[in-house]
């Protein structure tokens, strides 16, 4: 067994050639309360076969710690008698006035090795101003359907710069607080997800899917 961190062996280590495959990887990192990484520990076990057909086994251990978070200290640069030009970020996930409107999406599933349309869901925005947007959202089921059915509920939606995104609060299934998103897509659709959980200051993840609502145009 061979440690590429080991000095001693140094160049004397066989080069892998071929059958070459990761036996075990384990590893843990550690972030603070904003969401900021502080450290991360892992390793690697690789197995290979040299040039002469002997394997051999290849362990890297990494080790990583962040520290001095924020401790950055910038100083100004000095500006005097020079041209300036400032720029303002106004990026913004806002979904303004024109995105007002009916939006829909199938419930598909495959019965009989054919996929079959079971109802649709369906999102209104209905007002949009000051960086809000409000709304309703629910779904229409056809004779048959056997899936999971989320009860619908209106919802106003807040931007988030931080975020880049529109966070909502809405009843679960259990009539929990629970959070939802919703950010424009290329062109006119958006996407919507719910379940949301925010990760740190700008991160957020969902075990559901991120539906691409498709915009109905009379």
């Amino acid at each position: 067994k061979y440690s590429i961190l080991d000095a001693s062996v140094g160049k004397d280590i066989p080069v892998p050639k071929s059958d070459i495959y990761i036996k075990v990887a384990s590893g843990k990192a550690i972030e603070n309360r904003d969401g900021i990484l502080e450290s991360v520990i892992g390793s690697v076990t690789a197995v290979g076969t040299d040039a002469d057909g002997a394997e051999h086994t290849y362990s890297v251990d990494i080790s990583i710690e962040v520290t001095d978070i924020g401790a950055t200290v910038v100083d100004a640069p000095d500006l005097s008698g020079k041209e300036v030009e400032y720029n303002t970020d106004n990026r913004s996930t806002a979904l303004d006035g024109k995105y007002i409107g009916t939006y829909k999406i199938d419930i598909v599933t495959v019965r009989d090795g054919a996929f079959v349309k079971e109802g649709e869901r369906v999102l209104e925005l209905t007002d949009a101003a000051g960086g809000t947007l409000s709304g309703k959202y629910y779904e229409v089921y056809y004779d048959g359907y056997s899936g999971e059915r989320t009860a619908p509920f209106e919802f106003t939606a807040v931007e988030d710069r931080r975020a880049y995104a529109m966070f909502f609060d809405y009843p679960d299934a259990d009539g929990k607080s629970a959070t939802g998103i919703i950010t424009p897509m290329e062109g006119h659709n958006v996407r919507f997800t719910l379940a949301v959980q925010r990760s740190g200051v700008s991160g957020w993840s969902s075990n559901t899917d991120a539906w691409e609502f498709i915009r109905v145009f009379n």
